[in-house]
């Protein structure tokens, strides 16, 4: 009897054993994913620290998940999954990767990708998503697919729209504040023609109400070039998440293999977006002039200075630096305005930019950086006196101003 129980028991440890050992390999035909081969395993993680500073380090690679997937273009692709967050918009969902191009057994090149559904569940249409996300065309997928080198630096955007990929831009931004407005600006490929874009204001969509002046909020943006002029014609913000300081709205999970989407719980990884914040620096001027014509008075126009700061920070510390700055502009507003006294004496006054940049900024990469709005105003004041001929004064005065910014606080 003591004999067969041992028997029983070798046998129940060594099945139990056989699970463990193989539970990977298990996980892989539950979820039809081939396994990565070992060597080229190996050659990938060696690929990746050769490339990747370890002090900036901002995404784990979850080498235990892998998984190969052969591409539509013929590649091999080694799958390897990393840390997700969590999205509060159900209408989207979310999953990133680091991509390992495999040639034989060592690596040709590595990069991350975010697979963005928008109304379309990313993680049920996987291994679509993964086969093509370098295709014009992927059935039935409407969102977008970012596309970073092993940095997290983006690098490359596509937008689809039922299945084709569109002629728009797309970009993860976290914001502080929700108020924000560009000057369009010109692409790499314009035209010919020496003309100004008109201003852009982005349009923002399905922002809850609530959100607290010190919260980031995270937005999938879409933006529209005229292929012509290139100039920025469009830009859609659509809300995704929000995370305010203590009040735990924000979560990260592994979301790895099969798994749901953008998950929860504490995984520790960054945002979304290459830990990327986007800050609208909006200062105010108040022109005040007061001058001899027939009755001093102030002008109630302002000077309105745009600029936009993209910052990063390492997800280990080491504080934020500034890594570009666009959308720099200076702006008029109430620049036109009359006043009726009660002797019915007519007090006008008409203000406009005479000149408008080039603006000026310091240098990248550093935690501060120095703005400089280069610009001229022309200001008019007119005043008609019941019975008597309009009295003008005219004065060109330098609009320009300088501010320094911190990637951190901006």
């Amino acid at each position: 009897m003591k004999q067969r129980s041992l028997l029983f028991m070798t046998v129940f440890f060594s099945i139990c054993l056989l699970i463990f050992a193989c539970r990977r390999d298990i996980n892989n035909i539950i979820n039809d994913k081939t396994e990565a081969p070992s060597v080229l395993l190996e050659s990938a993680k060696i690929w990746h620290l050769q490339h990747v500073d370890v002090n900036d380090r901002k995404l784990s690679p979850y080498w235990k998940d892998s998984w190969m997937v052969k591409a539509t273009d013929g590649s091999s692709q080694l799958v390897v999954p990393t840390s997700e967050n969590y999205v509060n918009n159900k209408d989207f969902t979310i999953r990133r990767f680091f991509i390992f191009t495999a040639s034989g057994n060592n690596i040709a090149d590595g990069k991350i990708i975010e697979l963005i559904g928008k109304k379309y569940n990313v993680s049920d249409n996987l291994d679509l998503l993964l086969k093509n996300y370098n295709q014009n065309d992927i059935v039935g997928f409407n969102g977008g697919i970012l596309q970073y080198d092993i940095h997290y630096r983006q690098v490359k955007s596509a937008v689809y729209e039922n299945g084709q990929k569109s002629n728009k831009e797309g970009s993860i931004r976290i914001e502080s504040g929700k108020s924000r407005s560009i000057k369009s600006r010109k692409t790499q490929s314009v035209s010919t023609i020496n003309s100004e874009c008109d201003p852009v204001f982005p349009v923002y969509l399905n922002v809850p109400s609530g959100i607290g002046p010190d919260c980031t909020v995270t937005f999938w943006e879409e933006t529209t070039t005229d292929n012509e002029t290139g100039c920025v014609t469009s830009i859609t913000d659509t809300y995704q998440s929000h995370t305010c300081p203590g009040d735990g709205t924000s979560g990260n999970g592994s979301g790895s293999g099969g798994g749901s989407g953008s998950g929860s719980g504490n995984g520790g990884g960054p945002p979304y977006g290459e830990i990327t914040i986007v800050y609208n620096v909006i200062v105010d001027e108040t022109v005040v002039i007061t001058d001899p014509a027939g009755m001093p008075s102030v002008n109630p126009a302002k000077l309105r200075y745009y600029a936009i700061l993209k910052c990063s920070a390492n997800a280990n510390g080491g504080g934020a630096i500034v890594e570009s700055v666009s959308g720099m502009t200076i702006a008029v507003l109430n620049g036109s305005s009359t006043t009726y006294l009660p002797d019915g004496t007519e007090d006008t006054w008409y203000t406009t930019l005479s000149s408008n940049g080039p603006h000026l900024h310091g240098p990248f990469g550093l935690p501060t950086i120095l703005l400089t709005w280069v610009g001229t105003k022309v200001v008019r004041h007119t005043v008609t006196k019941p019975g008597e001929s309009p009295v003008d004064v005219i004065v060109m005065r330098d609009a320009g101003t300088t501010q320094i910014r911190s990637a951190i606080h901006p």
